[in-house]
């Protein structure tokens, strides 16, 4: 209370004070915070990151096809679901590019990822698929991937 005085502060002026301080410390934190996350959201919408989420769906697709016969007979659909919701998010990335940047030529590869996320998501909503129909999917979704891959690389020219 000493130092207060020393200031020439009221006990009530020191405490506003000191509220004050609080608040505009919390609101540079969370300034701080929200820029970190922006530079964090734009890191991620580039067409490397919609690559390396297709190739990410890509290996799961591929692991799918290597389980054995009760795995596919009875994890079948969940497994096309996690698929699709893999493709879903990298089509989300690419939608962004087209969104954000304007890249027209992203526009293609954003709606062909959608379209196979939409029938994997179809596919697996009916419960219980035979082995032959999953293995069907599943390639036909690895080959779609692969166009796509290549696409990108073509775009990216790697």
């Amino acid at each position: 209370m000493t130092n207060v005085l020393l200031l020439g502060l009221s006990a009530d002026a020191a405490k506003l004070v000191l509220a004050y301080g609080v608040c505009t410390a919390i609101i540079l934190a969370a300034l701080i915070v929200m820029g970190l996350m922006k530079r964090q959201t734009k890191r991620q919408m580039r067409p490397v990151s919609v690559k390396k989420a297709c190739i990410r769906a890509k290996k799961f697709a591929e692991e799918s096809l290597e389980q054995n016969e009760n795995t596919k007979k009875f994890l079948a659909a969940p497994r096309l679901h996690r698929l699709s919701v893999l493709v879903s998010d990298a089509a989300w990335l690419a939608f962004q590019i087209v969104e954000n940047k304007r890249d027209i030529l992203f526009d293609g590869i954003a709606n062909g990822l959608d379209g196979l996320a939409t029938s994997l998501a179809t596919e697996s909503e009916q419960g219980y698929l035979p082995e032959e129909e999953y293995e069907q999917d599943v390639k036909a979704a690895i080959a779609s991937l692969d166009s796509t891959i290549a696409k990108l690389d073509n775009m990216l020219g790697a």
